[in-house]
Formats: structure tokens, C-alpha cells, sequence
């Protein structure tokens, strides 16, 4: 038998040990779609996309020309009021964000400028009502309310707006756009990688597929903290990352993708 002063030094380590592997898993969790920003930052980003659309359901003929791009900022709304309800911090419309994110879908489907124009009010409504203004309870899978293609469209979207941002002496100016938009990007990236028909139609390991959603994830919280710094070198260097992952998870899962 060991001495017990033996036994007490191997009961320590052991546990420390333990400690050690549950710190690691932990570390090692995915981000969720909830915990890239606070509610604040992303109720703004909601705010910003509705003022966006206004202008494109005001008249029939608008509308018409520009049907598409309803359809997928009605679903980026419902996809970022859906991650409001759910993160830290308190914001505006919060208790709402179910309402918002409904009304969001709602968008998205409306076939008639009348019907968009009318989802668009009730998505300003619910988000200047004092009180919860309905809406179904709790959160949704993300994916459950809009299809990836729509996730990696804004991801598009948003990699666009952040090369353009960070060229020449772009950065100084556009810092706090350049952050607002890495968050979607990690956003974006931790809602893509619940996705799990890419990696089975391309023949890979899931394992494989969530590695560069995380990676990507990652980059863009890295590229959030530059910006929010002002550390033009750092956010260079993760946008590089943020691309990176991209372009090496389309070489695998999307090779008909540039």
C-alpha cells in the first residue's frame, strides 16, 4: 500500500489533473451564436439593417427591383433578434427580440410590397414597444429559421464592407464599422457551424468542417478586439485568419466557390 502522505500527494495531482482536463474542455467548447456580442451591439446591428430596408418596401416598384435583398435582410434580422434573446446584457426590445425575429421571418416570405411594408412596421413596433409584444417563446435553432445559404450571403456581405473598411488609411475611420461587422462575422460563423449537411454531401469528417467555423470564429472575435483597439497591425493580421479559414473551408466543402 502507498504511505499516505504518498497517496495524498497522488489524490492532489490526480485531482489536478482533472481540473486541468475539465478547464480544457471547457476552453475548448464551441462560442455559441449568443455569446459573440453583447445585446446592445447586436440590437444596433438589427436597428441599422430595418433603417437599411425602409426606403426598399416604401413603393411596389422598389420593391420588385429589389426582392432578393428583402427576403435576406428579413432573414438576417430574424437570425441576429434571435441571438438577442439569448445574450448577455440588457438592450432595447430584448423582451421582444422573439417578436422581432418572428416578424423577421415574416419579411423574408412576404411576397407583395404591401406585405413587406407591413412586416417592416411590426418589426419598428415590437422593437419601440415598452412591453412584450408577442412573438413565440424562447429561442429557435438557428438554421431552423433561415437556410446557410442566407448565413454565408451575409457573410459575403459583411467581408465586402470590412476589405473595403481596411484598405489604404481606411482603418482609423472605419474602426468601429470594421468591429460591428467581425462580430457578425463570428456570429455568422458559430450559426454556420451547426450546419451538418456540408461536410456529409462533400464526404469529410464534421470534425473537420466545425474546425474552420471555430477557426473563423476566432479570427473574427481577434479581429473585433484590434478594431475596438485601434490596432490597425493586429486586425490585418486576423482579417488575414478570418480569410484564411474561408478560403480553406471552401476548398473543401465548396470547391465551386472561389
Amino acid at each position: 500500500m502507498f504511505p499516505k502522505s504518498l497517496l495524498g500527494a497522488a489524490l492532489i495531482v490526480m485531482s489536478s489533473a482533472g481540473m486541468a482536463l475539465a478547464v480544457a474542455s471547457a476552453l475548448a467548447d464551441p462560442v455559441k451564436p449568443s455569446q459573440v456580442a453583447s445585446a446592445g451591439d447586436l440590437v444596433a446591428v438589427v436597428e441599422d439593417v430595418v433603417k437599411s430596408l425602409e426606403p426598399t418596401v416604401a413603393s411596389p416598384q422598389s420593391f420588385d427591383k429589389n426582392k432578393e435583398e428583402v427576403e435576406h435582410k428579413g432573414y438576417v434580422i430574424a437570425l441576429i433578434a434571435n441571438a438577442v434573446s439569448e445574450a448577455q446584457g440588457e438592450a432595447q426590445w430584448k423582451g421582444n427580440a422573439a417578436a422581432v425575429r418572428d416578424k423577421g421571418i415574416e419579411l423574408a416570405k412576404a411576397k407583395s410590397q404591401a406585405n413587406a411594408a407591413k412586416a417592416v412596421q411590426g418589426i419598428k413596433d415590437s422593437m419601440s414597444a415598452a412591453k412584450p409584444s408577442g412573438g413565440s417563446s424562447g429561442a429557435k435553432k438557428y438554421l431552423d429559421i433561415a437556410p446557410l445559404e442566407q448565413v454565408m450571403k451575409e457573410v459575403n456581405e459583411r467581408n465586402r464592407a470590412v476589405t473595403k473598411n481596411m484598405r489604404g488609411t481606411g482603418f482609423s475611420r472605419n474602426k468601429e464599422a470594421i468591429a460591428r461587422d467581425a462580430e457578425m462575422f463570428a456570429l455568422l460563423g458559430s450559426i454556420a457551424r451547426e450546419d451538418k449537411q456540408a461536410a456529409e454531401k462533400a464526404k469529410k469528417p464534421q470534425a473537420e468542417y466545425e474546425k474552420y467555423a471555430d477557426e473563423l470564429v476566432a479570427g473574427s472575435q481577434q479581429l473585433a478586439q484590434a478594431a475596438k483597439k485601434a490596432d490597425a497591425n493586429g486586425a490585418k493580421e486576423a482579417f488575414n485568419s478570418v480569410k484564411k479559414a474561408c478560403s480553406q473551408c471552401h476548398a473543401v466543402f465548396r470547391p465551386d466557390i472561389e
